[in-house]
């Protein structure tokens, strides 16, 4: 690139651009194109643009793509190499992109700017653009469909409809904010013929992105649909293992509901697809899909109950119960599954069939190998007076059985567990901690803020002092602000990243004595604590209205 670049700052220096010789350049390496309406603007110093130019690209190839509508309106140039140097790295980037970026690049290029300060785009003729190759061509009018001016995308359009692998951007202009574009691409699509196995997906994942747009006809995408799915590659062995790998998991979910809801996947490949997907939400997906396309008889959804996937079961123990009805021999051993969604529905189930006692049926194997399921169990549908059995597990050797017990206790008690929370949240192994932490954050228990800034000042954890400096906050705000004072000049950085945001924005509803009034006061004008001139200023505004 250099190389060239230096080439020709020379042929420039030379200033020898007779019409013979731009003439004889275009023929021999630059694709015959009509000769171009006097569309662009004065340039200036012809040199200096060139050079500027030129720098654009190497920002650009560098990785700076905001420069993209830029490198677009040099091929208006009217020099011949710089407008298919600005092509072939359009096409240089273009080629790079997947759906996601694609969709991206649709969504802001028109908006980084209007392109329309330099160049009237609308008596530019796409023929006019010179390239060196067909393919830089394709991917310049590609681009060009993204282009603020509708004129522009519109004649962009039309240049492609004889493309087929332009069709993703066809399609993207179905949802156009512009009607007459809009018709332009609908014509296109229109004329779309012979969709091959894996334009069948591409397709239907740029469609689903019009779906959403909302501005796209409904004729307009339900005959796009229909054609997809009358495709012969449709019914074709279109997704195979390797499918799961190649896209991601939005994009999968996109596909599976176009296929299965125009049972295009049958019972067979959607099994299959079952056992290969490892995302738990994509399998209930397709579990729901061959519920509602297909007939599964009561014994095909007991085997799906066994699967291994917990979202796969949960689907089927749910149909299940909607064909039944009732209660069936051996539910009950599902009380026992690590899902507690499953856990939930079979209690729920019990409840409405049967005098079995979920409760019970945990409490009689806490001390089975199912202990921790059974101490979650208990927490999920017991009462108050079930808390006292499982303190003992609060000693268990085994750091998780203490945290499902914490949680436990914590569902159970709610916030009269508060004395249990604050010895758990100083132990020293960190998934008790924080697992109290949980249990104190989510019923908001307050300890006060003089015992809790005494153990943040006392303990050398930083996990707690992180999880003490956050309880802090949530005290009442003058009960808590003489502590967050002394604790501003803290150089501890897990204090200093939560106290340090604090602004003094305190609410003026809340009071307190003149002597509490004078001990913060105390505070600030003391130089150890380091207290801004401004938060001073902040705080003492408020005090005037507070004090009582």
């Amino acid at each position: 690139m250099l190389e060239f670049i230096g080439k020709l700052l020379k042929t420039t220096e030379k200033k020898d651009s007779s019409p013979k010789k731009v003439k004889e350049e275009s023929a021999e390496s630059v694709q015959a194109v009509p000769a171009r309406q006097e569309t662009t603007i004065s340039y200036g110093c012809r040199e200096d643009k060139i050079k500027r130019f030129y720098r654009i690209i190497e920002d650009f190839k560098q990785g700076d793509e905001r420069l993209l509508p830029s490198v677009y309106t040099y091929l208006t140039f009217d020099e011949v190499r710089v407008a298919a140097t600005a092509a072939e790295a359009i096409a240089w980037y273009m080629k790079k992109l997947d759906y996601s970026e694609v969709c991206r690049l649709d969504d802001w290029f028109r908006q980084f700017t209007s392109m329309e300060w330099s160049v009237d785009w609308t008596k530019v003729s796409p023929k006019s653009i010179k390239t060196m190759t067909k393919e830089d061509y394709l991917w310049v009018l590609r681009l060009g469909t993204f282009h603020p001016s509708g004129f522009f995308r519109e004649k962009c359009l039309r240049e492609l409809k004889e493309d087929k692998e332009s069709v993703p951007f066809i399609i993207l202009r179905l949802n156009d904010w512009v009607m007459q574009v809009r018709s332009a691409a609908e014509e296109a699509c229109g004329e779309i013929t012979d969709i091959t196995a894996s334009e069948v997906i591409t397709y239907i994942l740029y469609l689903e992105k019009v779906k959403r747009g909302g501005r796209a006809r409904n004729s307009a995408v339900s005959d796009l649909e229909s054609k997809i799915r009358r495709a012969p590659a449709a019914s074709t062995n279109i997704i195979d293992k390797s499918f799961v790998s190649s896209y991601d998991e939005k994009n999968r979910r996109t596909i599976y509901r176009f296929l299965a809801n125009g049972k295009l996947l049958d019972k067979e490949k959607i099994n299959n697809l079952i056992s290969w997907e490892k995302n738990g939400q994509l399998q209930a997906i397709l579990m729901t899909l061959l519920i509602q396309n297909y007939d599964v008889s009561v014994e095909e959804l007991d085997n799906y109950i066994k699967h291994k996937s917990a979202s796969v079961k949960y689907k089927a123990l749910e149909q299940k119960y909607k064909l039944v009805r009732n209660y069936w021999d051996g539910l009950e051993s599902l009380l026992f599954s690590r899902s507690g969604a499953i856990r939930a529905y079979v209690r729920f189930i019990l409840r409405n069939h049967t005098s079995i006692e979920p409760c019970a049926c945990y409490a009689e194997r806490l001390n089975t190998e199912d202990k921790k399921i059974c101490i979650q169990g208990i927490g999920e549908c017991g009462a108050r007076e079930d808390a006292e059995p499982l303190k003992q597990y609060l000693e268990d050797s085994d750091e998780g059985i203490v945290k499902v017990t914490l949680h436990a206790i914590g569902s159970l008690l709610r916030e009269d567990g508060a004395e249990i929370y604050w010895r758990f949240l100083q132990d020293t192994r960190e998934v008790a901690a924080r697992q109290a932490y949980r249990e104190i954050a989510a019923y908001d228990v307050r300890f006060g803020a003089g015992k809790i800034y005494n153990l943040l000042k006392n303990t050398e954890s930083k996990l707690l002092k992180e999880k003490l400096s956050l309880m802090l906050l949530k005290e009442p705000v003058w009960e808590a602000l003489p502590y967050i004072l002394m604790l501003y000049s803290c150089e501890d950085e897990a204090v200093k990243k939560i106290i340090h945001p604090f602004d003094g924005r305190i609410s003026t509803y809340s009071t307190m004595t003149s002597e509490h009034a004078e001990w913060i006061k105390s505070i600030m004008t003391d130089e150890k604590y380091k207290i801004p001139k401004d938060l001073q200023d902040k705080i003492l505004f408020s005090m005037k209205y507070s004090i009582k």
